[in-house]
Order: C-alpha cells, then sequence, then structure tokens
C-alpha cells in the first residue's frame, strides 16, 4: 500500500509540471551545465520568501505581446479526421467476425478462416514437449500461427473431435530449434469452432439493410459519429498547435517567481496529503533539493509560456480576462465545481489558478472559433 501512495504522489507531483501544450524541454539559460544546478545567484532569488502579486487584469506582469512571439493562430488549420477506406474495412470484418456462428448441417466441419477453440499436446515418445501444451487455445485455421502441417491437419474436424496426427520439423527449423530434425505426435480435440460469414448481399438483408451499400453507407456514418466523439477537442488541437509554433522572447523575472511560488504551494499540498512534512516528502520521493528546484523551475517555465500565450491572444482579440465571457467561465466553474459562489471558488482553489484557468479557457474557445 505504502508503495502505491508513493507511486501515486510522484505521479501527482510530475503531473503537476505537465501543462497544457506548452512544454519546455530547453531549460539551459536558467541552469548552469553540471546536473541541472541552478546558479547560486539566480536560486537564491527563486527560492526566499517572497510574495509577489500579479498585474491587475492580466495573467503576467508585463505587456505579453512583447515577450511572446504568437503563432500565426488565425491562419492555421485543423483537419476534421473522417473514416477512410481501411477504417471502414476493419469495421466492416469486424461486424463481420461479431456475426460469427457454428455451422450446422452437411457444413459442420472445420474449414480454412473458421476460428477454433482446441485443446492439444505434443509428445516425443513417452515424453511431453514443453511448450506444445495447452487448454481452450484460440486460433484462426489457415493463419500459419502454428508450426506448418498442424493447422492443415484440422481441416474437416468437428466439434468434439480427437486427432492425433504428426509433424516432423525441418533439420534447420529456426521457430524451435530445440525440436529440429524431431518427429512430434499431436492430439488435438476441437471444443468448438465458429465461421464468419461472408459479405454479400444476402447477409446485408439479414442485418436489416436494403442492399449492401445501404450497409456499408451505415457503416461509415457510423464511423463519422464515432470519430466525432472521440476527436481531440478541436480548441485543445488549437491550442497544441499554437503553443508548439509560439516562442517566448525572454521569461519576466515576476512572473517566473510567481511559477515556483506556486510550485512550492502545490509540494506542500501533497505533503500534506501525505501527512508528511515537505523535507520528508521530497525524500519520500527520492527528490533532493537541487531536482526539486529544477523540477519548480520547469514548472514556472512552462505557466509563463502558457500565460503569455494566452495573454497576448487575449490581448490580440480585445477579450478581458473579467469581462462578460470570462464570468460565464468563472459561472461555469462554479457549477461544476458545486461551490456556492465565485468567492468560495476562489476560496478552495486560489484567486490566481482561477484566473490562469479561466483565461486558458478563452483562449481555446477563441481558436476553436476560428
Amino acid at each position: 500500500m505504502k508503495q502505491k501512495k508513493r507511486i501515486f504522489l510522484v505521479s501527482v507531483l510530475l503531473f503537476a509540471i505537465c501543462l497544457s501544450g506548452c512544454g519546455i524541454s530547453d531549460i539551459s539559460s536558467l541552469w548552469s551545465a553540471d546536473a541541472n544546478k541552478a546558479p547560486e545567484d539566480t536560486q537564491a532569488v527563486l527560492f526566499e520568501s517572497a510574495q509577489v502579486n500579479p498585474v491587475t487584469g492580466s495573467l503576467v506582469s508585463v505587456n505579453a505581446l512583447e515577450y511572446v512571439r504568437l503563432a500565426d493562430y488565425r491562419n492555421m488549420v485543423i483537419q476534421k479526421p473522417e473514416a477512410d477506406d481501411a477504417m471502414v474495412a476493419e469495421e466492416i470484418a469486424a461486424r463481420l467476425r461479431e456475426d460469427a456462428a457454428a455451422p450446422k448441417g452437411k457444413d459442420a466441419f472445420i474449414q480454412e478462416g473458421d476460428e477454433a477453440v482446441i485443446n492439444y499436446f505434443g509428445m516425443i515418445g513417452f515424453e511431453t514437449v514443453d511448450q506444445s501444451t495447452a487448454n481452450n487455445y484460440t486460433l484462426v485455421v489457415g493463419s500459419h500461427e502454428m508450426a506448418a502441417g498442424f493447422e492443415e491437419a484440422l481441416l474437416g474436424m468437428k466439434a468434439g473431435e480427437t486427432k492425433k496426427f504428426e509433424i516432423t520439423y525441418p533439420e534447420n527449423d529456426s521457430s524451435r530449434p530445440e525440436l529440429a530434425g524431431s518427429t512430434v505426435t499431436y492430439q488435438v480435440t476441437v471444443q468448438s469452432f465458429t465461421r464468419t460469414p461472408e459479405l454479400s448481399e444476402e447477409w446485408a438483408a439479414e442485418q436489416g439493410y436494403g442492399s449492401l451499400e445501404e450497409f456499408r453507407q451505415a457503416v461509415i456514418s457510423d464511423l463519422d459519429a464515432q470519430i466525432e466523439s472521440e476527436a481531440i477537442d478541436y480548441g485543445e488541437a488549437f491550442w497544441k498547435l499554437v503553443c508548439e509554433n509560439s516562442s517566448v522572447i525572454d521569461y519576466p523575472e515576476q512572473d517566473l517567481l510567481l511559477g515556483v511560488e506556486e510550485y512550492r504551494q502545490m509540494t506542500e499540498n501533497y505533503a500534506s496529503y501525505a501527512q508528511m512534512d515537505v523535507a520528508s516528502f521530497l525524500r519520500s520521493q527520492n527528490i533532493d533539493e537541487t531536482k526539486y528546484q529544477a523540477l519548480a523551475m520547469e514548472y514556472a517555465r512552462r505557466l509563463v509560456k502558457q500565460n503569455l500565450i494566452v495573454q497576448a491572444i487575449l490581448d490580440t482579440e480585445g477579450v478581458d480576462l473579467y469581462g462578460t465571457q470570462a464570468d460565464e467561465v468563472r459561472d461555469r466553474f462554479v457549477r461544476s465545481y458545486a461551490v456556492k459562489d465565485r468567492a468560495e471558488l476562489e476560496e478552495r482553489f486560489g484567486s490566481r489558478q482561477i484566473d490562469e484557468s479561466v483565461g486558458l479557457v478563452l483562449a481555446k474557445q477563441i481558436l476553436e472559433s476560428l
């Protein structure tokens, strides 16, 4: 249980630095070359107990458009996924397999392409061969999954039938070198088998379609609906693309301080959850002070990049972080988290965290609307 708890806390702590689409791997400008250790002067400034207040009405303390090269998001296009021929063929094959059944009458014997469930064992003399015994083993006859001659021996067998046959492995057999040149006697019992129907007008009619083409169009329609429901949110897709194509000109020190402080607060919260002090918590996660500071700086840089891009988009589009659209988002948060009002929302999560979340939602809404 303790191990599971430790893994959970590690994953939560590291997840905190994986901000929405704005990952930054190059942090060399703020760290010296030896093991990501912060220069002492930077380290001292960033980790002293400083209280820094953001500029009112903005996610950052500077003019965002002067600190970030914003991607040309108005000319970016995200192609809507559609069902292609390969997807349609795969779905039709899946539906045919779902309708597979045990054949009856004169065709109630194994044919190539049937899916059989078998029990089998192999012997050389009076000794059972290792890795040549299985019960309730499922294979498609003709898939060449087994040794040459094995699946062919199943052809014509019926459910419940038992059969013995020999297979001589070639001298140069590389798939089972321990059996090369040996003759193995197999005994196989067919538990059951099913046959996938052929795609035909008759089968389509049995499924309730007027024609095979009508069935195919229904499959395409179903796939398109599934893609639409499972597709990446367009706002999220645009946001990721904008992040990848935007770059920070400079990181404002005041905003980095805020990011580091936010990370420190999160760490304290996780430590509290684990009923530990911060130092003990970090030791339990195998995080020393140098690594902790590196994680905090990486988080701060990703957060600042995200906030710069968000604010730059809001400024470009003339959207106010405290305007009508933003109020609607805040009210949605109130309902989603079942709190009484915005004041309680901010008390629970922090006003800055709420502002960052609202700004991100607004930016994605803008991108999605283009």
